[in-house]
């Protein structure tokens, strides 16, 4: 489950692959997220950055349909078709989408706010989304917290933060919690 915390910045990258396919077993992820003050209030900043590590097939033409390869390995090696959705607080506004088609904002479970799209990445390509919002006053009094959640099932997305003078690296190897008290 979500379980934000009040009061508290929350993150949830989901990733779900449309694509009819394995493509999952070649695509990277990196998570960038900064929190910076802005006026009164704090503004958030998820930069998702994609690689999809197959080798590059310049004749490749990407249709999404059900169709089996001869290996599993050959039904990676195909578009990566990916409906994304990004969990923050419950009333956070978004101020700018990059990298996604039909962006939209919609109330997310357990009081969130969701932001979605969906974009196509083809093998040897590369795809960044930026995602830049306001998040809610609530979250703007220190200490500044946040609660990263990972997506169950997924490898250890790179994962980094910066708050403030804070900034910590690590892998989403489970949720992670960050503290800053120097915003």
């Amino acid at each position: 489950g979500l379980r934000p915390v009040d009061g508290e910045d929350f993150l949830a990258v989901i990733d779900s692959n449309l694509g009819f396919n394995k493509t999952n077993l070649f695509v990277t992820q990196r998570i960038d997220y900064r929190v910076a003050r802005e006026g009164a209030g704090l503004v958030a900043t998820v930069t998702l950055t994609y690689d999809h590590t197959a080798p590059a097939a310049p004749d490749l033409v990407c249709e999404r349909i059900p169709e089996y390869g001869a290996t599993y390995e050959d039904m990676g090696r195909r578009c990566y078709w990916d409906y994304l959705r990004v969990y923050a607080p419950g009333g956070s506004e978004l101020i700018e989408a990059r990298g996604l088609n039909d962006a939209a904002t919609e109330p997310g479970e357990r009081g969130t706010t969701t932001f979605t799209g969906d974009f196509t990445l083809r093998p040897g390509e590369q795809q960044v989304v930026t995602l830049r919002y306001r998040l809610p006053a609530s979250v703007a009094r220190a200490p500044y917290r946040l609660l990263a959640r990972k997506q169950a099932g997924t490898a250890a997305n790179p994962l980094t933060v910066t708050g403030g003078a804070c900034r910590e690296e690590t892998a989403l190897a489970r949720d992670v919690r960050f503290e800053c008290d120097e915003f």
